[in-house]
Protein backbone atom coordinates (compact mmCIF):
# COMPACT_ATOMS: atom_id res chain seq x y z
CA UNK A 1 0.00 0.00 0.00
CA UNK A 2 1.06 3.46 -0.92
CA UNK A 3 -0.47 4.60 2.44
CA UNK A 4 2.28 2.49 4.21
CA UNK A 5 5.32 3.60 2.23
CA UNK A 6 4.44 7.30 3.16
CA UNK A 7 3.93 6.21 6.74
CA UNK A 8 6.66 4.23 7.68
CA UNK A 9 9.32 7.02 5.60
CA UNK A 10 7.37 9.23 7.91
CA UNK A 11 8.39 7.36 11.23
CA UNK A 12 11.39 6.59 10.31
CA UNK A 13 12.46 10.43 9.15
CA UNK A 14 10.62 11.43 12.58
CA UNK A 15 12.20 8.58 14.64
CA UNK A 16 15.69 8.38 13.66
CA UNK A 17 16.12 11.70 12.98
CA UNK A 18 16.68 11.03 9.01
CA UNK A 19 15.78 14.05 6.20
CA UNK A 20 12.99 14.10 4.61
CA UNK A 21 10.62 16.21 3.52
CA UNK A 22 8.00 15.66 6.04
CA UNK A 23 5.08 18.08 5.12
CA UNK A 24 4.76 16.40 1.26
CA UNK A 25 5.04 12.78 2.74
CA UNK A 26 2.28 13.83 5.52
CA UNK A 27 0.37 15.46 2.40
CA UNK A 28 0.67 12.61 0.26
CA UNK A 29 -0.23 9.76 2.93
CA UNK A 30 -3.19 11.46 4.20
CA UNK A 31 -4.39 12.12 1.02
CA UNK A 32 -4.42 8.65 0.19
CA UNK A 33 -5.80 7.89 3.25
CA UNK A 34 -9.05 9.52 2.31
CA UNK A 35 -9.01 8.21 -0.88
CA UNK A 36 -9.24 4.71 -0.02
CA UNK A 37 -11.65 5.27 2.37
CA UNK A 38 -13.16 7.43 0.21
CA UNK A 39 -13.31 5.61 -3.19
CA UNK A 40 -12.05 2.10 -1.83
CA UNK A 41 -15.51 1.51 0.38
CA UNK A 42 -18.18 -0.33 -1.21
CA UNK A 43 -21.53 -0.08 0.88
CA UNK A 44 -22.77 -2.56 -1.11
CA UNK A 45 -20.25 -5.27 -0.08
CA UNK A 46 -19.71 -4.05 3.41
CA UNK A 47 -16.11 -3.94 2.39
CA UNK A 48 -13.25 -2.58 0.92
CA UNK A 49 -12.80 -3.39 -2.91
CA UNK A 50 -9.74 -4.42 -4.81
CA UNK A 51 -10.20 -1.40 -7.35
CA UNK A 52 -12.14 1.74 -7.37
CA UNK A 53 -15.90 1.33 -8.43
CA UNK A 54 -15.06 -2.43 -8.61
CA UNK A 55 -16.97 -5.62 -6.81
CA UNK A 56 -13.64 -7.70 -6.09
CA UNK A 57 -12.33 -7.99 -3.04
CA UNK A 58 -8.64 -8.92 -2.00
CA UNK A 59 -6.80 -10.62 0.25
CA UNK A 60 -4.71 -7.63 0.92
CA UNK A 61 -7.06 -6.33 2.59
CA UNK A 62 -6.91 -8.30 5.73
CA UNK A 63 -3.34 -6.55 6.45
CA UNK A 64 -4.80 -2.77 6.50
CA UNK A 65 -5.44 -3.34 10.85
CA UNK A 66 -1.89 -4.82 11.15
CA UNK A 67 -0.07 -2.13 8.87
CA UNK A 68 -1.83 0.58 11.29
CA UNK A 69 -4.18 1.97 8.36
CA UNK A 70 -7.31 1.73 10.34
CA UNK A 71 -7.60 2.97 14.17
CA UNK A 72 -9.33 1.02 16.95
CA UNK A 73 -12.57 3.21 16.24
CA UNK A 74 -13.09 1.68 12.30
CA UNK A 75 -12.01 -2.39 13.14
CA UNK A 76 -15.97 -2.95 12.26
CA UNK A 77 -15.15 -2.47 8.69
CA UNK A 78 -11.90 -4.78 9.30
CA UNK A 79 -14.45 -7.24 10.34
CA UNK A 80 -16.62 -7.00 7.73
CA UNK A 81 -13.60 -7.24 4.72
CA UNK A 82 -12.81 -10.42 6.67
CA UNK A 83 -16.45 -11.96 6.62
CA UNK A 84 -16.63 -10.27 2.88
CA UNK A 85 -13.61 -12.70 1.77
CA UNK A 86 -13.74 -15.20 3.45
CA UNK A 87 -17.39 -15.71 1.66
CA UNK A 88 -16.41 -14.52 -1.98
CA UNK A 89 -15.64 -17.34 -4.22
CA UNK A 90 -15.61 -14.81 -7.36
CA UNK A 91 -12.38 -12.88 -6.32
CA UNK A 92 -9.83 -14.41 -7.66
CA UNK A 93 -7.51 -13.60 -5.42
CA UNK A 94 -9.01 -15.21 -2.52
CA UNK A 95 -10.48 -18.49 -4.13
CA UNK A 96 -7.57 -20.46 -3.33
CA UNK A 97 -7.75 -19.19 0.64
CA UNK A 98 -9.14 -20.53 3.16
CA UNK A 99 -9.83 -17.58 5.69
CA UNK A 100 -10.62 -19.00 9.04
CA UNK A 101 -11.68 -16.23 11.46
CA UNK A 102 -8.75 -15.96 14.29
CA UNK A 103 -11.68 -16.29 17.06
CA UNK A 104 -12.33 -19.91 15.65
CA UNK A 105 -8.80 -21.14 14.67
CA UNK A 106 -7.95 -20.38 18.22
Amino acid sequence: MSWTAFDRAIRLATGHARPGDLGKWTSARDAIYDQVWDKGWSNERGAFVQHYGDKVLDSSLLRMGTVGFITPHRWARRFANRSALSEDSSSPAVAAVKITPVWIAS
